[in-house]
């Protein structure tokens, strides 16, 4: 394993080639960041001008235009995340900079702006240990993703014994429980928030102050999140981020609540408002039982009035869309929104696709009425031209620019108007 010092680099490492450089001159990381970023060896005379070359391409802007997210909270938090990286590997002084280049475009380089993904925050023992397992893989010629890596072992360092990811609760201490280690624990919060929560960006460390943070984690994925201040509940959300309770977890929701003995006065009303929807979905559970099994969505719309029909040219029609009591989806029963509504072209009245677990709608062109998608998880609608009536995205996964090309004749609600 070769490492080197930027500012003190040997004199096997400067010593000039006198001409084009060929690939065969680099190796380990140098030959991945030539390959990887079509670098001129040809112009090269020595490793140093590799060097030199690299550390303009980190400073050209070159990773900035992947920090714009969704929201601005999340971009907020992106380009703050970015500027920690940039800050520690400019004074690395035991990381060359066609490491830092490696390194950023694994971290940054796939970031897309239709999503609130922020990139896993800075810690220079976590990035050191991974940087030594990507310079042994390459050395062996063994694949390697960086970014994955240090992901895990980032989140190795940060959970206690006994903490697992596969499923159950971390209990994260507050700034008065845990005074010695709140910044660790900040870090944390964002390591293991949803996408979805602004604990995720610039939040944490407010809430942290405030009280132990409790997340929910089920194969491997925050699904639930519970805030508190001192011993009181202030909030619990779901995936969804719409200030309710996710029913699919709601049991084990109660139970924890009870058994850690959290106070549920602030949030007594969503919880009973929980228990009310789980005897709601008991009785859908029963009437639509076969449509269940079968994961038949289309027999589950028609028992409520909602006909999901073939439109004789290859697609399906919908008479009209809505949520049932208590805010309840079709997803929420356990039937797969995406493949019930895979070939949907056109809705031929009001669209509710609140609280909708559907991700994409790939083929839907018009909605002859008004569209609601709040806390609603679609973030595909790439085939839609018309919208009749009003589109509210407000808590949503759309955004203002994915209906640039949309003809809308009511208006388009963000809640930012």
């Amino acid at each position: 394993m070769e490492r080197y010092n930027n500012l003190q680099l040997t004199n096997t490492y400067l010593t000039p080639a006198f001409g084009a450089m060929k690939k065969s001159q680099f190796k380990g990381l140098d030959l991945l960041c030539v390959n990887t970023f079509k670098a001129p060896i040809e112009k090269f005379n020595s490793n140093l001008d590799l060097q030199n070359w690299a550390g303009k391409q980190l400073t050209s802007d070159m990773f900035s235009g992947n920090l714009q997210a969704r929201s601005a909270l999340s971009t907020q938090e992106r380009n703050s995340v970015f500027r920690n990286w940039m800050e520690y590997l400019n004074n690395a002084k035991d990381v060359t900079k066609s490491a830092a280049l490696v390194m950023m475009k694994s971290v940054f380089g796939d970031l897309k702006p239709k999503t609130d993904e922020v990139p896993p925050h800075l810690n220079g023992k976590v990035l050191n240990k991974t940087l030594g397992e990507l310079e042994s893989k390459i050395e062996a010629k063994q694949a390697f993703n960086f970014k994955k890596q240090y992901v895990n072992n980032l989140q190795s360092q940060l959970l206690k014994k006994g903490e697992s990811l596969e499923s159950g609760w971390l209990n994260i201490p507050s700034q008065k429980n845990d005074p010695k280690n709140f910044a660790q624990n900040v870090e944390k919060v964002k390591m293991f928030s949803n996408d979805a929560w602004c604990t995720k960006a610039l939040k944490s460390e407010q809430y942290l102050k405030d009280g132990n943070f409790h997340i929910l984690y089920d194969n491997h994925r925050p699904v639930a999140a519970i805030r508190t201040s001192g011993n009181t509940i202030l909030e619990i959300q779901g995936e969804r981020n719409n200030s309710e309770i996710p029913m699919k977890y709601f049991d084990k929701i109660v139970e924890y609540v009870n058994k850690e003995g959290l106070d549920k006065s602030i949030v007594k009303d969503a919880i009973n408002y929980g228990y009310e929807k789980s005897e709601c979905l008991d009785e859908y559970a029963q009437i639509c039982a076969k449509a269940i099994q079968d994961n038949d969505g289309a027999a589950f719309l028609k028992k409520f009035g909602m006909y999901l029909e073939d439109d004789g040219k290859g697609g399906q029609k919908l008479n009209k869309l809505r949520n049932l009591s208590y805010g309840i989806t079709m997803g929420d029963l356990g039937i797969d929104e995406n493949k019930a509504f895979a070939n949907l072209v056109k809705i031929e009245d009001d669209a509710i696709f609140t609280n909708s677990r559907a991700t994409k709608l790939p083929r839907l062109e018009i909605i002859d009425g008004s569209a609601d998608f709040r806390g609603s998880m679609v973030n595909n609608i790439s085939a839609l031209k018309e919208v009749h009536g009003n589109v509210d995205i407000r808590s949503s996964k759309l955004t203002p620019e994915d209906f640039k090309n949309v003809k809308i004749t009511g208006k388009l609600i963000t809640g930012k108007e």
